[in-house]
């Protein structure tokens, strides 16, 4: 399993300011980042989850899990309690697009992540590119056949 971080820059976007988002990106050293900005699947699939309410964390994480294909998850400890929340909203959210999507099995416990990240597991290979945009323009085609797949089980329902 390969440890991808993902900057929160569309749910944290709107209340940090433009520096403290660009600074995750300078400070990223060797792990593998990508922008969900370049993303706009995370922010759909968020609102779809929220059903009409602005998403709370849960969604944005439920969205990623889904967007991004992750198997695994990093928290905190004090977000441990959401893990069966995030499970509900994966499940209902399988049964809405009428995806198989799995359900998260293992989390790992850690402290709060440099910036505004996220992280988790995928089991895709990914090797590091230059730049964030680079290498999320990477992920987003290497991603391609599941991010058309997903498009067109939203639309189909609305």
């Amino acid at each position: 399993m390969q440890s991808l971080h993902i900057m929160t820059d569309v749910e944290q976007g709107a209340t940090l300011p433009a520096y403290e988002l660009t600074a995750c990106c300078h400070d990223a050293g060797g792990r593998l980042v990508v922008s969900e900005a370049l993303f706009p699947e995370v922010r759909t699939l968020a609102h779809i989850l929220a059903q009409g309410s602005s998403p709370c964390r849960e969604d944005w994480l439920a969205a990623r899990v889904v967007v991004f294909r992750l198997n695994h998850l990093a928290l905190s400890l004090s977000e441990l309690g959401m893990m069966d929340v995030l499970n509900q909203k994966l499940a209902w959210l399988s049964v809405f697009l009428q995806l198989e999507l799995p359900q998260l099995r293992s989390f790992a416990l850690q402290g709060a992540l440099p910036g505004k990240f996220c992280q988790g597991g995928t089991p895709m290979l990914l090797r590091k590119q230059g730049s964030v945009v680079v290498q999320s323009l990477a992920l987003r085609e290497q991603l391609r056949p599941w991010l058309v797949a997903l498009t067109h089980a939203w639309q189909a329902q609305f």
